[in-house]
């Protein structure tokens, strides 16, 4: 569990230029960009395609971790998106 907390970070914003790629996990989950629209980002997670409209997530889990990757902003003139990843630890979580 200590090894999952030093690979995926607790919060990292990050932004993504078209036809570029990101390391939500150290060598194993990747995000890429392929069209930068004004309102919407099309790329591949997990190997997998996706859309996302600004200010929407997509969730993953690492071991004990859950994690949120939001759409926070998209510059398309720059063709280019920000997100924000954060992650928190399931086992850690009050129990309602």
């Amino acid at each position: 569990n200590e090894y999952l907390q030093t690979v995926v970070s607790k919060h990292d914003d990050f932004i993504l230029k078209r036809g570029k790629s990101y390391a939500l996990t150290e060598n194993n989950l990747y995000i890429s960009a392929q069209n930068v629209y004004s309102t919407t980002v099309e790329g591949q997670f997990d190997n997998e395609p996706y859309t996302l409209e600004l200010g929407k997530s997509k969730d993953f889990s690492v071991g004990n971790l859950t994690c949120k990757v939001v759409l926070t902003s998209i510059a398309y003139m720059d063709n280019e998106a920000s997100f924000s990843k954060s992650c928190y630890d399931k086992s850690k979580q009050p129990k309602f």
